[in-house]
């Protein structure tokens, strides 16, 4: 990383953290009548969040986003090309699977800056940190005149993630204790990625034969802005 872009990150956490401590120090104590919550995300993505009110514009939270998915499909159908010199078949078979998880975890402190009516405004920032890996296979077979193609296609890959986590969010109050949310989040990230690739082609009878791989490994920093994520806010 260089120079310019550590000054960069270090002046922003020191004025992050200037700033929440200032905020703190301005704002007199007052016990909220609800001090526990969930935020339960509905749209963009399926999430939640635990969080603490330390007073009534102070709130700690923990965010858990758990994605992931098991897939399988196998397919088989049948081809005839005529022609006034030659009638050919072709029978063609496949079977494919895949997999993929993911977690990201997201400590942060918010901070409310905004009441009017119904309608609050908040800011947090915090670390985030999340790993995600897929997997697929898909294997191959078509045969013509008694001949036979096999194709075998593998990939993977896996990747971890950290840095710091910068988030909007509005709540609208519906009911007593439950609230409308739409949140925005920036996240400065540093991100290591590894992936590989295998495909081989088995001939019967033997014309011709190959296997291909790649490996690769991605790293360095990125600066992201996350889609709005909707959901909704229960206290108690």
């Amino acid at each position: 990383m260089s120079r310019f872009k550590k000054t960069s990150l270090l002046l922003t956490v020191f004025l992050l953290v200037f700033s929440v401590r200032f905020l703190a120090a301005q704002e007199k104590s007052k016990t909220p009548e609800y001090r526990h919550g969930f935020d339960f995300y509905l749209i963009n993505g399926v999430a939640f969040a635990y969080q603490y009110r330390l007073s009534e514009k102070k709130t700690v939270r923990i965010y858990v986003d758990l994605s992931g998915g098991i897939g399988g499909q196998n397919s088989e159908g049948d081809s005839e090309y005529r022609s006034p010199s030659d009638t050919t078949k072709q029978k063609a078979d496949s079977d494919s699977k895949s997999d993929n998880q993911s977690i990201t975890i997201s400590p942060h402190f918010f901070y409310q800056i905004f009441q009017r009516n119904i309608v609050k405004i908040h800011v947090g920032a915090g670390p985030i940190f999340s790993f995600s890996r897929s997997w697929s296979k898909n294997n191959s077979t078509y045969t013509k005149s008694e001949k036979s193609e096999h194709y075998s296609d593998k990939s993977s890959w896996w990747q971890i993630a950290g840095g710091l986590n910068f988030l909007a969010k509005t709540e609208a109050n519906l009911f007593k204790t439950v609230y409308m949310f739409a949140q925005i989040n920036t996240a400065v990230l540093y991100r290591y990625k590894k992936a590989r690739y295998d495909s081989k082609n088995n001939n019967e009878p033997t014309t011709y034969r190959y296997e291909r791989r790649y490996r690769t490994t991605e790293k360095g920093w990125n600066l992201g802005l996350n889609r709005i994520r909707v959901g909704l806010s229960v206290y108690f």
